[in-house]
Formats: C-alpha cells, sequence, structure tokens
C-alpha cells in the first residue's frame, strides 16, 4: 500500500483554485458550443474561488518597486 503524501494547505488551495477556474472555463465554452456539462463540472464553477496565499504581491507592468530602484541606483 502507498503512502500518502501530505499536501500544503498552499498547494491545496492553488490547485482547487485552478480547478475551479478550469470548471469555469469549460462550463462557459460548452454553453456557448451547446453542449451539456457535467452536474460535477456545474458546481466546481459555481464554488467561491479561495483565498490566494497573503505572500503574493501583485506585480504591475511598467511601475518598479523602491526597494529595486534603490538596488538600481546602487549599481
Amino acid at each position: 500500500m502507498s503512502e500518502r503524501r501530505k499536501i500544503s494547505p498552499e498547494v491545496m488551495f492553488a490547485r482547487l483554485r485552478r480547478n475551479i477556474l478550469l470548471a469555469q472555463l469549460k462550463v462557459s465554452l460548452d454553453e456557448e458550443l451547446k453542449r451539456p456539462s457535467s452536474p460535477a463540472q456545474k458546481r466546481l464553477a459555481e464554488m467561491k474561488l479561495p483565498p490566494m496565499r497573503s505572500g503574493y504581491r501583485h506585480v504591475t507592468v511598467g511601475t518598479k518597486s523602491s526597494s529595486t530602484q534603490q538596488q538600481n541606483e546602487s549599481l
């Protein structure tokens, strides 16, 4: 019998977020193409996305943080 590996909460929530987003995409495409979606896909697509880990930083294109500017100035 194989041992179950422990998955960190961050990895578990990231996988859940990805699966919810994929289900939303699939249900949307199925509706557009007039195909049936499975009830499980519909339920997954309706779930609320779990929060992202607070350690992630949102990066805006075209701006630099002050620490990056300081590092560039010191070079």
